[in-house]
């Protein structure tokens, strides 16, 4: 199992960029301290890592020094995802509350019946703005704002 050691953004484009040697066979490291930015793809590799470095033997996990990319990562769910397989972590706790449409966080599958959930929630997130499924364009943003700063009473109520 590799080490990851993550100094910048993690993403589609630089994921494999931080893989390193694994420098220890009897533990994975995973080293967030660097991590500035984190893409949804970034943070299911970090998740599919460690769930694979725990097979294989003892996890090192470093939290990103920035607060505010360590919160997110919680927000995330990626602290209960640690905590579950069982790897020591300091990602700050944070009071959870739906996001439904904007943030999906990490889950775990384990049965078939949890990959109809998955598209269920990807279908129900995605269906409002698919032009495929409306049979329409969805509103432009600059046609909202424009709406909000109207003087028009009806506008008004409209935001």
């Amino acid at each position: 199992m590799p080490d990851l050691v993550v100094a910048g953004p993690c993403g589609e484009r630089s994921f494999l960029e931080y893989l390193r040697p694994q420098a220890r066979a009897d533990v994975a490291r995973v080293d967030l301290g660097g991590l500035t930015f984190c893409e949804p793809l970034g943070l299911v590799a970090v998740a599919a890592l460690v769930d694979r470095a725990t097979d294989a033997g003892r996890v090192l996990f470093t939290s990103p020094r920035s607060l505010s990319v360590a919160r997110y990562l919680s927000r995330m769910r990626l602290g209960r995802v640690l905590t579950d397989l069982g790897v020591d972590h300091d990602l700050p706790t944070v009071q959870e509350h739906r996001q439904d449409g904007v943030l999906v966080e990490l889950t775990a599958f384990a049965e078939s019946s949890d990959v109809e959930r998955l598209a269920a929630m990807v279908h129900d997130t995605l269906q409002p703005t698919d032009r495929a499924a409306t049979g329409s364009s969805p509103p432009r943003k600059s046609a909202r704002l424009a709406a909000c700063c109207s003087p028009s009473p009806t506008a008004e109520s409209a935001c």
